[in-house]
């Protein structure tokens, strides 16, 4: 039997029911959204190539991908597309997501300004259609009244007209979102926190959830603004109830930690639940993390290992290194060579692993300790940090890593070339480990 023919897609319809999703304001709801706005787009409807576009140049419900934003924002604009015009011009200015090009971004500006309509040419079809027609009660209002009375009113109306600032657009608040990570991270422009907090404020005055989650980080950390963990606490909730994933996640983070508000496990257990259930691969490794460490629940190494792998799936480097660290005392050898094969470029990858530690268990401390030891090669070795990660094992309760670590410092005090002060450091370190010195400079455990 022939294959029947699906019907043609109603772009339009597809186009509205995306841009409901989006107004949800979840990575979730913005993910079940992109389908319909590639089948919108690829019926050559404008503004779903424009959504599209803004989708991808945000990480928006898909992965971040400013090539094909460009490509995006590129149909959408050839169709005249005002706003479309406008975002590639600044691509080009900024040379994101395409090689800078003064003269592409001064052509697609002048387009932008040739399609705009002027305020009185403007049709807004969805206004149009909601507004209503002449009735009795219309008539009714228009009858003449007391002159002063009148003027009053009108005074009234336009001084309300000339104090009441415009709202915002979604377009509008989107490029300001986007202006305040510019000067955040210095992307195209010099750094500047303050700017960027001011601009996330702005934005954040709309009730974007974004925004405000911006906001509530630069609170948090001082970014830009005087540092107030408890007004950053308070905008990660605001943004967290309006359903933003990263927000939830964070969150979690600070009652984990009692940062801005009183330590709660629990509560953090289900802020990293929500992000994760909707799909943020930040709360997706805090989930193993908790299943792992019997945060907010019990133990529960089958579900740590099912949200690890998650994370993982989704991008998340330290997931992976996680589950690289619990294959490393694998009962099968192939997969122990595989994960001692995978560890140094994983462990290189995440700089500021140290940040992290206190999400790592005893025996990954242990692990990562023996790697900048030089057993995985002198090049990886690093007293340093070696030192760092044997500690935070031994204070978490890991019994072998006491030994590793007066190994350690038993080294360096023998060694030809280290200095006396430094020898003088590590003896007393080995003296608090409980070591004792010989009379002919030897020592025992």
């Amino acid at each position: 039997m022939a294959k029947k023919s699906q019907p043609p897609i109603d772009a339009a319809n597809a186009y509205e029911q995306a841009f409901v999703l989006l107004q949800q304001n979840t990575y979730a709801a913005a993910a079940t959204a992109i389908p319909l706005l590639e089948a919108a787009a690829a019926q050559k409807n404008a503004d779903a190539r424009l959504l599209l576009a803004n989708c991808y140049a945000l990480g928006y419900g898909v992965e971040r991908d400013m090539e094909q934003a460009v490509q995006w924002y590129t149909k959408a604009a050839m169709q005249g597309h005002p706003t479309a015009c406008k975002r590639l011009s600044q691509c080009y200015a900024d040379g994101n997501g395409v090689e800078p090009d003064a003269e592409m971004a001064a052509y697609w500006l002048a387009q932008c300004e040739k399609h705009t309509a002027k305020p009185s040419e403007q049709t807004d079809e969805k206004t149009a259609a909601s507004k209503p027609r002449a009735s009795k009660a219309k008539s009714a209002a228009t009858k003449k009244s007391p002159a002063k009375s009148t003027t009053t009113a009108k005074s009234k109306a336009k001084a309300a007209e000339e104090t009441t600032p415009a709202k915002k657009t979604d377009d509008q608040i989107e490029a300001l979102i986007q202006r305040a990570l510019r000067f955040y991270e210095g992307d195209g422009v010099k750094q500047d926190l303050k700017k960027a907090a001011k601009l996330f404020a702005e934005a954040a005055e709309t009730g974007a959830p974004s925004a405000v989650f911006a906001l509530g980080c630069c609170y948090l950390h001082g970014e830009g603004v005087a540092k107030d963990e408890k007004k950053g606490f308070a905008l990660l909730t605001q943004s967290a109830k309006a359903g933003y994933p990263p927000a939830q996640n964070d969150l979690g983070c600070c009652y984990e930690a009692g940062v801005g508000t009183k330590k709660n496990e629990a509560k953090a257990f289900e802020c990293y639940k929500a992000a994760a259930l909707a799909g943020d691969a930040g709360g997706m490794l805090n989930m193993g993390s908790c299943y792992e460490r019997g945060i907010g629940t019990k133990v529960n190494r089958p579900q740590m290992a099912i949200w690890y792998k998650k994370a993982a799936e989704n991008g998340n480097i330290l997931a992976q290194l996680f589950l690289t660290l619990s294959a490393l005392s694998a009962s099968k050898t192939d997969k122990r060579k595989k994960a001692q094969a995978e560890l140094p470029a994983l462990i290189a990858a995440i700089p500021e692993l140290e940040e992290f530690a206190s999400m790592v268990v005893a025996s990954k401390c242990r692990e990562i300790g023996r790697f900048y030891s030089g057993r995985y090669g002198d090049k990886y070795a690093n007293p340093e940090k070696t030192e760092f990660w044997y500690t935070q094992a031994m204070e978490k309760g890991d019994a072998s890593a006491r030994d590793e670590l007066i190994d350690l410092y038993g080294q360096i005090f023998l060694s030809t070339s280290t200095d006396r002060d430094t020898k003088k450091v590590v003896k007393q370190k080995m003296k608090d480990l409980g070591v004792k010195f010989k009379f002919w400079g030897g020592f025992s455990k």
